[in-house]
């Protein structure tokens, strides 16, 4: 267990094992034979150490926090418009004059928004989706415009016989229209803002269904290789028995002149790779038939 952990890992392992046809080595040689026969056994892969998946979490991460950040911080800007309006409102020392003044700045903002929109509209890049609003929008305006032409107002500019009414009559007459800037405003804004935070839960919905995806995948990988590991050490307790076997059938294995006769490869004519099978027939070319038959023996009393 001990050499299976530290010759594994993720790398290649090349070992040499030196022996000495001396007696007096008899004891260094047969520990290095058993090691290098242990050593063969154990088999590693080399791969490249990264991890996209940790990584790809940790983005995804990331982006979340990012996107709650934005929200919060969309909530936080939305409460102090809404703040510094009803405060402006509650300053007001004139309602006339700031309904007048609320009323040019939504009429500025409408013919804004209406030109760009004009513009946007032109613009092939848009979606479907896109395009079906800016022409309900476009609609809208050019009905709220309808509405005060015929009540006597001409797209913001008050008209001979408006100046001439009463300032009851100027100040209902304003006080529509400002209601209904306002209502299309905050309607076009509620618009906006809900589609915006449809699409950041959607956006929060995917990541997270995303991490429950590769946790899941994760667990079943590490699952997998806690039932490798266990399987690989059943087999290496069951190859230890079957060698304590093998000795106890045959105790009086002449390992001396399995040693004399055993033929090792100068190093200069050893390759660099050679496949299990032709090293294990080739290590097995010198040793007597003799001791296979014992082998065999063993086996079957096993």
């Amino acid at each position: 267990r001990i050499l299976k952990d530290s010759l594994g890992g993720n790398a290649q392992t090349v070992m040499i094992a030196c022996v000495s046809p001396s007696s007096s080595d008899f004891d260094e040689s047969l520990n290095t034979l058993n090691y290098a026969s242990r050593a063969q056994n154990i088999q590693n892969k080399a791969v490249v150490n990264c991890r996209k998946e940790t990584e790809r979490v940790e983005e995804l991460h990331l982006q979340i926090k990012n996107l709650q950040k934005a929200l919060e911080q969309r909530h936080r800007s939305e409460t102090r418009i809404i703040n510094r309006s009803a405060t402006a409102k509650r300053c007001a020392p004139d309602p006339m004059a700031r309904l007048m003044a609320e009323c040019a700045h939504y009429r500025t903002c409408t013919d804004a928004a209406y030109r760009l929109l004009m513009e946007l509209q032109e613009d092939s890049n848009l979606t479907v989706e896109q395009i079906l609003r800016v022409k309900e929008w476009l609609c809208a305006v050019e009905s709220e415009r309808s509405e005060l032409t015929s009540a006597g107002l001409d797209s913001g500019i008050e008209s001979t016989s408006a100046e001439e009414q009463s300032p009851e009559a100027q100040g209902s007459k304003l006080t529509k229209a400002q209601v209904t800037a306002e209502m299309s405003t905050e309607k076009g804004c509620e618009s906006v803002r809900d589609e915006e935070v449809a699409k950041l839960q959607r956006q929060v919905e995917r990541l997270e269904e995303e991490n429950r995806d590769f946790l899941a995948a994760l667990e079943d990988a590490m699952e997998q290789y806690k039932l490798q590991s266990d399987k690989l050490q059943e087999q290496q307790d069951k190859i230890s028995e079957l060698h304590v076997r093998l000795e106890m059938a045959m105790p009086n294995l002449c390992v001396p002149e399995l040693l004399e006769n055993l033929h090792l490869v100068t190093a200069g004519q050893r390759p660099h790779t050679a496949p299990l099978d032709a090293a294990q027939s080739h290590g097995l070319s010198g040793v007597p038939s003799g001791l296979c038959h014992a082998e065999q023996s063993g086996r079957a009393l096993c």
